[in-house]
């Protein structure tokens, strides 16, 4: 199902999202494999994150979809489009120091917060009218590459690789839905 804010992206020509963004948009709908066994797509991104310098143990460690994969996600696209990655870039929480501090959410900004058992990361999609709620582009929220509302006051850091210069966010005029059940 499409949200608003989908059916309004292309629409939406005043910003422009950063390269990684894009690529990890592209992987929306994109599901863990229920059951035995763990989707080729999602351990292609180990694959990729694997194949960096001083990543090689990444490949090693991720030898399934059912272990945590927002931040793989998130380096995934960082690294497809030639940007760094954290020394452990399967950690949301390294997010927190990796490139360039942002006073506050900007488009296609790495979003970190803290959650129940570790951290969370994903990509600013949008901002609510009132400010108080941010759409979040995430790689294993409820499972899948999806973006989910949540309270902007539960992000603590905003950050970009580092040389990226990114825009302003447009409010929109959206009814943010509940936020997503699962982040792990």
């Amino acid at each position: 199902m499409k949200t608003r804010f989908e059916a309004d992206f292309k629409r939406v020509k005043k910003v422009a999202y950063p390269n990684y963004y894009m690529i990890a948009r592209a992987e929306l709908g994109l599901h863990e494999q229920v059951g035995p066994g763990s989707n080729p797509r999602i351990m292609a991104m180990a694959d990729r994150v694997s194949r960096q310098p001083g990543r090689a143990w990444v490949k090693t460690f991720y030898a399934s979809d059912d272990v945590p994969w927002c931040a793989l996600g998130v380096s995934d696209a960082l690294v497809q489009a030639g940007h760094s990655i954290p020394d452990n870039p399967l950690s949301a929480g390294a997010y927190r120091m990796y490139g360039t501090k942002l006073s506050g959410p900007m488009a296609g900004a790495i979003a970190v917060k803290a959650r129940r058992g570790g951290n969370h990361v994903g990509l600013v999609s949008a901002i609510s009218v009132d400010g108080k709620h941010l759409l979040i582009l995430g790689f294993n929220q409820g499972d899948a590459v999806r973006e989910d509302w949540y309270l902007a006051s539960v992000f603590d850091a905003f950050r970009a690789p580092a040389g990226v210069k990114l825009d302003d966010l447009p409010r929109r005029d959206l009814t943010p839905s509940a936020p997503a059940a699962s982040e792990a």
